[in-house]
């Protein structure tokens, strides 16, 4: 009789082993329930955009920098211009005067006894550099660094075909999840949203699509839930 074979009992699994396997897969389904419960909720974190200038070799030498490209913020460059002028002693009271690094800057002016206001030579510096955004967000390492000005998030009702649409563009420059706000502005607003890929797409990434004119829905959505300051929201 096998259940009364005590050679038999000898192998069975101790009680003591058995509670010990159901508390730790109890743990674990617990530790798992909770990570992606973590993950459903985590909570979109606008980025930190810095506004920078990309130096060349027409400013490097006025703003202290080596032959290799830098990317400075607006007031360290004046502040770097400032320093040169002063340091060459080229302020005159409220003008500065030209040497041949600073008329590497304009075009169309010699050195010959030339005075220019600090306005103007602010411009000038800009004007010969490259601007750039720098986007930090919290779940990269590193900086994301775009060319050129940042582009606002692009609010835009369209009537086609009869019927009224919303378009939302240059959502993939936020890292803001598409498929994420499809679905909010679908609860919310009980209209269709969809993800559109047009002849665009390359120009302003990814479009969504919503049905009727949501403006002022979406607005208040990015703001209230995507903490997207009102500067990087533009209706056109």
């Amino acid at each position: 009789n096998l259940a009364n074979n005590e050679q038999l009992d000898s192998f069975r699994t101790p009680s003591w082993f058995k509670n010990y396997l159901t508390k730790a897969s109890e743990a674990a389904a617990a530790a798992t329930a909770v990570t992606e419960s973590e993950l459903s909720n985590t909570k979109y974190t606008f980025p930190v955009i810095t506004e920078l200038w990309k130096t060349n070799s027409r400013v490097n030498e006025l703003l202290g920098c080596s032959s290799s490209t830098h990317y400075l913020r607006a007031d360290e460059v004046r502040q770097a211009v400032r320093s040169y002028v002063m340091r060459n002693n080229l302020n005159s009271e409220k003008q500065v005067k030209l040497d041949p690094v600073l008329v590497r800057l304009f075009k169309t002016k010699d050195e010959s006894a030339m005075l220019i206001g600090w306005n103007e030579l602010n411009n000038a510096v800009f004007d010969a550099m490259s601007p750039c955004s720098e986007l930090s967000f919290v779940h990269f390492e590193q900086p994301i660094r775009i060319n050129g000005h940042i582009q606002s998030i692009e609010l835009e009702c369209i009537d086609r075909n009869r019927k009224r649409q919303t378009f939302i563009r240059y959502l993939d420059t936020y890292q803001i999840d598409l498929n994420e706000l499809c679905k909010r502005i679908r609860q919310g607003a009980s209209v269709s949203a969809v993800i559109s890929e047009t002849d665009e797409t390359r120009r302003t990434g990814r479009v969504i699509m919503a049905q009727g004119n949501q403006i002022s829905f979406i607005t208040r959505l990015l703001k209230d839930d995507y903490g997207v300051p009102s500067k990087y929201i533009k209706e056109i």
